[in-house]
């Protein structure tokens, strides 16, 4: 029956450790679906509360390498006639995603020609899940941080807006600034 005691009072000492002293944790940014987030640059550094440890408790600032999250709404661009982008500079992974926007564009519109495309913008984006920024009504997505590109291209005198993954698949989200169903 002691035992039983110990065992007991050794299982209350430790669920009365892990409570502990409750520390107030920063409130968390909500992120508004209509307002992009700046693209982090490689030399910006993050800046992140640190509880101190000490005695008196005070919180310390530290500075993390996490980089800042981006956000998959894309800052909207006004397109002129001549801001055609070199895709020459463009790496093979989105350079490969590029070519499957244009052949979709053109399977799309038959009246197309590869000539007739041009990319205006390509840009590195984390889409909060698999939807990749354009959910489609009544379907499913996982709920998965996933790395693609924002590609934008002109033809036929209309801005289409692509949104990809990693994984070769490209979505047609948006013509002329209005979201495709």
């Amino acid at each position: 029956m002691k035992r039983l005691y110990i065992f007991l009072l050794i299982i209350l000492l430790v669920i009365l450790a892990a409570c502990g002293k409750a520390t107030e944790a920063p409130a968390a940014q909500s992120v508004s679906e209509d307002v992009p987030t700046p693209q982090p640059t490689l030399a910006q550094k993050v800046v992140l509360p640190v509880m101190g440890g000490g005695a008196e408790g005070a919180e310390s600032m530290a500075e993390s390498p996490v980089a800042m999250p981006v956000s998959p709404v894309a800052q909207k661009l006004e397109l002129g006639e001549s801001d055609a982008m070199d895709t020459a500079k463009l790496d093979d992974a989105a350079a490969a995603l590029v070519a499957l926007v244009q052949q979709d564009l053109l399977k799309r519109d038959a009246t197309l020609s590869a000539g007739d495309v041009q990319v205006m913008n390509v840009a590195a984006q984390q889409w909060r899940n698999s939807s990749l920024g354009c959910p489609r009504e009544g379907m499913m997505y996982a709920q998965a941080i996933t790395p693609g590109y924002l590609i934008e291209v002109k033809a036929g005198g209309k801005v289409y807006e692509y949104h990809t993954d990693m994984n070769q698949s490209v979505v047609l989200c948006a013509v002329d600034g209005v979201q495709v169903k």
